[in-house]
C-alpha cells in the first residue's frame, strides 16, 4: 500500500533532516571542513539554518504519524521540499554558492518528488479527495 510508503518517505525525510539539522548545529565547523562548503563568516545563521531543519523534521514526522489527519501538512512537506530544492539549485547557479549545495538541492528535489508521487497514487484510494475537499 503506498500509504505505508508515503509514511515511511516521510519519516526518512524527517530522520535526515534531524540528522542534517543536528549536525549543523553542533558540529558546522568539522562539517565545513569534511565537505567542500566554506566556513560561514557568521556561524549563528548557518546554525539557526539547521534549528530550522530540525523543526522541518519534527513538522515532517509528526505529518507521517497519521497522514489522514495531517495531509495538508504532507502536501506542505513536497511544497517546501520542492521550493527548498529549486532555491539551493538556482543560488548554485546564479549567486556563487559552493557547488556542493547541488546535493542538498537534488536530495530535497527527491524527497518532494518521491512524496507526490506517492500521494498522488493514494489518490484512487482515500487521501487526494480529502484534500481536494478540504475534510484533510
Amino acid at each position: 500500500m503506498n500509504a505505508n510508503r508515503l509514511r515511511a518517505s516521510m519519516f526518512i525525510g524527517a530522520a535526515y533532516d534531524l540528522l542534517v539539522g543536528a549536525t549543523i548545529v553542533l558540529a558546522l565547523e568539522p562539517l565545513s571542513k569534511l565537505l567542500p562548503i566554506p566556513f560561514p563568516a557568521e556561524p549563528f545563521y548557518a546554525r539557526m539554518q539547521g534549528v530550522l531543519l530540525i523543526g522541518l523534521g519534527v513538522f515532517y514526522a509528526f505529518a507521517a504519524h497519521d497522514l489522514e489527519r495531517n495531509l495538508r501538512n504532507v502536501a506542505g512537506a513536497i511544497v517546501i521540499r520542492l521550493l527548498g530544492g529549486a532555491y539551493l539549485h538556482a543560488s548554485v547557479v546564479f549567486a556563487d554558492v559552493a557547488p556542493f549545495f547541488h546535493v542538498f538541492a537534488a536530495v530535497d528535489v527527491l524527497f518532494g518528488l518521491v512524496h507526490l508521487v506517492l500521494l498522488r497514487t493514494e489518490r484512487r484510494a482515500r487521501f487526494w479527495p480529502l484534500l481536494l475537499r478540504g475534510e484533510a
